[in-house]
């Protein structure tokens, strides 16, 4: 525990429940992880960090239960990309793999063809740097340009890939004359 700083951290192991893993390191449910963060919120630690994988995501499921209604003055810090279970859409983004599988049957084109003409679509991405391997790699890839995925497949690619943005973005997001929406 760090008592100092704009962020003074608790990590969320104490908000655990117990499982196979992480047995031994604290379990808590929302009413105690609550009190936990008022005591905290009350000695001036404000940062909670957490991971993905903390009891298959429920450590972070009562985190975010406990801070309600005042994100505002908290600090979150997770970590991605550590394995959740055994299957292959269980570590980091690879969740937004379904998503991706979807849109490119709904389409006729390739999954590289859909994550690259979504990028493209992106209004903070500049260009995309396409590396191929050999020929056909690089012609499938060329496929992604000219067309245009729909406005509900880039939503539905978008949600899928969300993440809360760090501080400070999150909290300047919220002022709307800061941040005018892209032109498309």
């Amino acid at each position: 525990m760090r008592s100092q700083g704009p962020g003074a951290l608790l990590g969320d192991r104490y908000l655990r429940r117990r499982d196979r893993v992480l047995q031994g390191l604290g379990a808590s449910d929302v009413a105690g992880a609550t009190r936990l963060v008022d005591l905290c919120l009350a000695a001036g630690l404000n940062l909670f960090d957490s991971a993905d994988i903390y009891s298959n995501g429920l450590a972070e499921e009562i985190l975010g239960k406990a801070i309600q209604g005042r994100r505002h003055q908290v600090i979150l810090s997770t970590k991605g990309g550590q394995r959740a279970g055994a299957g292959p859409n269980e570590v980091g983004s690879s969740r937004v793999v379904d998503v991706l599988d979807a849109v490119a049957a709904e389409t006729g084109k390739s999954v590289p063809q859909i994550a690259l003409n979504w990028l493209l679509q992106r209004p903070t991405i500049a260009s995309v740097i396409i590396g191929a391997r050999d020929e056909a790699q690089l012609r499938d890839n060329l496929g992604a340009v000219g067309w245009n995925l729909t406005a509900g497949q880039v939503a539905r690619l978008d949600a899928t890939s969300a993440t809360t943005p760090i501080y400070p973005y999150w909290h300047q997001w919220q002022f709307k004359e800061r941040n005018p929406t892209p032109v498309g």
